[in-house]
Order: structure tokens, then sequence, then C-alpha cells
């Protein structure tokens, strides 16, 4: 099991992110990840943008979120009722603390 250490350095840390991305993608596209990815932003398929947010989503940190059309974000917790998460095109997944 891997655990999120906060005491990682930087490249450990990239290459803790790279790893969930990549089993994030291929679970949901059922592709391989080929491009390069740009934190948060995993990548774009069929019209739909996935993230990974290592942290809490939130009204702080929604901007980072700018594509217009359907997101999936992973992250840790979620302040943003459901309502909002609807109006944003949301569709928030729980990223468990140990994974």
């Amino acid at each position: 099991m891997l655990e999120r250490d906060d005491n990682l350095s930087c490249g450990e840390s990239d290459n803790l992110i790279i790893h969930v991305a990549k089993h994030i993608w291929r679970r949901l596209t059922k592709t391989f990840l080929k491009s390069p990815i740009d934190p948060p932003l995993i990548g774009i398929f069929n019209n739909t943008a996935i993230y990974l947010l290592l942290d809490t989503l939130s009204f702080r940190n929604l901007s980072k979120f700018n594509f217009d059309g359907e997101k999936i974000i992973f992250a840790e917790s979620c302040l943003i009722g459901s309502d909002e998460l609807k109006e944003q095109k949301i569709n928030f997944k729980h990223l468990p603390r140990n994974i």
C-alpha cells in the first residue's frame, strides 16, 4: 500500500503523483496515458477533463479547474456542496489518504 508522505522530496512526490495519475487514467479510460501530465490536470478524454488534487477540493482552489466542460476531480475531500459541484460540471471522486 502506498501512503502519501508529506516529507517526500520533490522528485519522489512527483513520481507518486505520476503513478497515481496513470492508474486513474487507465481505470477511467481503459487506455494508457501517453502524454505528460500538467498537474492538477491528468488529461482530457471524450470531452471530460480528469484532474488529480492531493488536497481538499474547495472554493479556494476551484480556479485551478478551468476546463469549460465536464470535469472529474479526484481529491482527498470536498468542501463544495453538491449544487455548486453540479453547476461547475464537477464529478467529485474521493481519493483515499492511503492509496
